[in-house]
């Protein structure tokens, strides 16, 4: 199984996780660093096995939220919803093709390009109002910055 988090606006960089546990949040020991005021140093863990994908919030001060619902606990994350920690958010795509274990950064032609042990992805917040109205315009951000 794969993940892939799209940004919704801000400095692009599309993630994609395969099986395991990712940590997500400020703290440089996070497998995804997020420079931003509204993640907290620990935020949430991200977990993807064969055949499910769960979020859960590591009792952040801003929460996280799946297509604007803060979670209070491990959550199922399903193909096409939206995953927001702080005011982050992301596009999830899940597919049953997996590239390999662990993390990557996807280039242009969506293939893995690089492993990553972290990922800067600083400037990403946008009022969740303002990353639908992106996908509803269907204007969505395609630039790619590898790690």
């Amino acid at each position: 199984m794969q993940v892939r988090l799209k940004p919704i606006h801000g400095a692009y960089t599309d993630l994609t996780l395969c099986e395991g546990e990712f940590l997500l949040g400020r703290d440089a020991e996070c497998d995804y660093n997020v420079e931003h005021v509204t993640v907290s140093r620990r935020h949430c863990k991200l977990t993807v096995a064969e055949h499910e994908v769960h979020v859960c919030d590591l009792e952040s001060l801003n929460g996280t939220r799946i297509n604007n619902r803060r979670i209070a606990a491990c959550t199922p994350l399903r193909d096409g919803e939206f995953l927001a920690i702080g005011d982050v958010i992301w596009d999830v795509s899940i597919s049953e093709h997996t590239i390999q274990s662990g993390l990557s950064v996807l280039d242009d032609e969506d293939e893995a390009s690089s492993e990553v042990d972290s990922a800067d992805l600083s400037g990403l917040a946008v009022p969740f109002e303002a990353a639908h109205a992106a996908l509803d315009s269907g204007i969505i951000p395609t630039e790619f910055i590898k790690a």
